[in-house]
């Protein structure tokens, strides 16, 4: 388990000086061909590792409950109807629940899941985890492109 461990932290380590280097004018902007904004993505990579280990919203309280109506899968910032949360909110959400996750010991990752999930083959939360850094992953890549999205458009209407 170690070594997911070890994964997990480089790539929550490169999400969060990502996130560290978004600008407030980033944060909410919303490329025309894309469906979410930063503070989405940064608010779902805290949701779902949050769902699929802890439970949440059900089981955990780690977080406040209102965020899974704004990052879980299929929301997006068009449809919120209340405020999110601060960028120094979300990165405190990061940097706490990296710790939990940290803290998660060799039993409670080689538990069975309580659930079948409907995508991938998996039987214990180390499987399930697996998947997790994974997910992550792919947001950091679709939140650096969105930041050069966000660049290039700044820089057409200065022009």
């Amino acid at each position: 388990m170690l070594r997911q461990l070890q994964y997990f932290n480089l790539t929550r380590r490169v999400f969060t000086r990502l996130v560290k280097d978004i600008t407030e004018a980033e944060l909410d902007f919303q490329p025309e061909v894309m469906n979410n904004t930063l503070r989405w993505h940064i608010g779902h990579c805290i949701v779902i590792p949050e769902h699929y280990m802890f439970h949440y919203p059900d089981q955990s309280t780690h977080i406040p409950s209102y965020y899974y109506d704004l990052f879980a899968a299929d929301t997006k910032p068009a449809d919120w109807t209340i405020e999110p949360p601060s960028y120094e909110e979300l990165l405190n959400e990061v940097e706490k629940q990296t710790e939990r996750i940290n803290n998660i010991d060799e039993a409670g990752f080689n538990a069975l899941l309580k659930e079948e999930l409907p995508f991938g083959r998996f039987e214990t939360y180390a499987d399930l985890f697996g998947f997790m850094i994974h997910h992550e992953a792919e947001h950091i890549g679709q939140m650096k492109i969105m930041r050069k999205m966000i660049a290039n458009e700044k820089e057409l209407n200065q022009s």
